[in-house]
């Protein structure tokens, strides 16, 4: 498949606000499954939480930097799915909704609001 559109997963997360690791891992997880979908939709999706997997490899990082890592990317996208808003008033997911705002980027809340690709074909 050839994936024209870039589509950032916000996905609560959870690991700033006390959540225990296999918490944290059930959020990855899910939001993977999340991602799944967005593939099958023909979009080609970025997965912040992922690098729950790069984070645990060097604890000395502080949160703050993780989160400004991935909204990095958040500029190179198309669009903005939230995927779970967290239960907590603050947190990565709202801080990326306002740059998405910000950035005059479409954004979907939840994955049966983000439309099929028009431009997926399969590859040759």
């Amino acid at each position: 498949w050839r994936c024209n559109i870039f589509i950032y997963i916000a996905h609560v997360y959870g690991k700033r606000h006390g959540l225990t690791f296999a918490e944290y891992q059930a959020n990855v997880d899910a939001s993977a499954k999340i991602a799944a979908e967005v593939v099958r939709k023909g979009h080609n999706p970025f997965l912040p939480n992922l690098y729950h997997y790069i984070s645990i490899h060097c604890p000395e990082v502080p949160e703050d930097t993780w989160l400004n890592l991935v909204t990095e990317w958040l500029e190179l996208c198309d669009a903005l799915l939230v995927a779970k808003e967290p239960p907590w008033p603050t947190s990565g997911v709202y801080t990326e909704i306002e740059l998405a705002k910000e950035l005059l980027m479409p954004i979907f809340y939840g994955i049966e609001n983000l439309p099929e690709s028009q431009t997926t074909t399969p590859e040759l």
